[in-house]
């Protein structure tokens, strides 16, 4: 480790965290659609986009992660960690599935929230299928009722269904895993009779064991259209690297802090150099919303931002496949959440 002023250096070691297959991770420069066309067979091809939609914390990356068989999207157990839509991209035989994980659906107070649940919902108007994805611990804690923020989007699919805009969802109970025999039965019936005029299909699942993935990913494939893949078969997600490596970044954050800190800061790859010895120069921006943060993010002798540039730069490598030499700079940036510019690489609506 060497350290230059706010910035600390991490170049050393490597771990398994990101993806199975390094030379399936492609760069492109946007979300554009690409239409593919594939002349080494006849065989009629399926593709289409699948939304992942739901409140915050019900499982949604954790579940695009399973589906996909690898990760591509930030997980934590804290709210709102997803800010933009992630996209995975998933073959199976002849047909092409485009996951989009989208940011919880919550009650937005300020701008970045807003932008944050205009995607989500964006998402979903145009896809081919919607999962709708609800936690069936949190319903039990809540007397098997729907919360506030549950409700609230609830009542919008449906309305959106009345009008005929959006056909009936997939219902993905997620979370089983938490509940006992007794409770899984009483929830699960509770939770999907009561949603039965919004959805065609309920499946209880665990995301994290892998419990009715199958069953899920069957109906998911079945309800593809007829036409050619949009991306590449080798791709997993349009992501740019520079903007992957800063959201492995802002995981860590997430995993290593609390409080507030998690969701005042923002992470920026400010430099991405290929080297002559095969290695990898990276530099990221840490921003913080307060002056009083950088003591937090730096911690005791350095000793927090360490960690998580460590391990930052650990799945940072196993994206790239060779060594990385990761600089992190935490900065006072105290208006980033009204800056046009930190909205564009994810993809959100500044005026949303």
């Amino acid at each position: 480790m060497v350290f230059i002023g706010n910035a600390f250096s991490f170049s050393n070691g490597l771990v398994s965290t990101w993806t199975h297959s390094n030379s399936r991770i492609r760069q492109h420069s946007s979300h554009r659609r690409h239409v593919i066309t594939s002349s080494t067979s006849d065989e009629e091809t399926r593709c289409g986009f699948v939304s992942l939609l739901g409140p915050s914390n019900t499982g949604k990356s954790t579940l695009l992660n399973t589906l996909m068989g690898t990760k591509v999207a930030i997980v934590s157990p804290k709210v709102q960690t997803t800010r933009c839509r992630v996209i995975g991209i998933h073959v199976e035989g002849t047909t092409q599935v485009v996951f989009q994980d989208t940011p919880g659906i919550f009650d937005a107070q300020s701008r970045l929230d807003r932008a944050m649940v205009k995607a989500a919902w964006t998402s979903s108007w145009d896809a081919d299928a919607v999962v709708l994805v609800l936690d069936a611990y949190e319903y039990l804690m809540a007397g098997n009722k729907l919360n506030a923020r549950n409700q609230q989007v609830i009542d919008t699919l449906r309305s959106r269904q009345e009008k005929g805009i959006l056909a009936k969802v997939l219902l993905a109970v997620n979370k089983i895993d938490k509940l006992d025999g007794t409770h899984q039965e009483e929830t699960c019936s509770s939770l999907t009779s009561l949603l039965r005029d919004l959805y065609a299909k309920a499946f209880l699942i665990s995301a994290t064991r892998r419990d009715g993935i199958s069953d899920l990913s069957s109906e998911i494939l079945s309800k593809m259209p007829v036409g050619p893949f949009l991306y590449p078969e080798e791709d997993l997600t349009d992501m740019p690297l520079r903007l992957m490596a800063a959201e492995i970044t802002r995981e860590q954050i997430f995993l290593q802090l609390r409080q507030e800190v998690p969701y005042s800061t923002s992470v920026e790859t400010i430099k991405w150099k290929d080297l002559r010895d095969g290695t990898t120069r990276i530099e990221q921006n840490v921003y913080v919303e307060r002056d009083s943060q950088k003591g937090i993010l730096m911690g005791v002798g350095g000793r927090q931002i360490k960690s998580i540039g460590v391990k930052a730069r650990e799945e940072i490598e196993e994206l790239v496949g060779h060594k990385v030499h990761l600089f992190l700079f935490v900065k006072h940036r105290p208006n980033w959440k009204q800056e046009a510019s930190s909205y564009s690489p994810w993809g959100l609506e500044f005026d949303a």
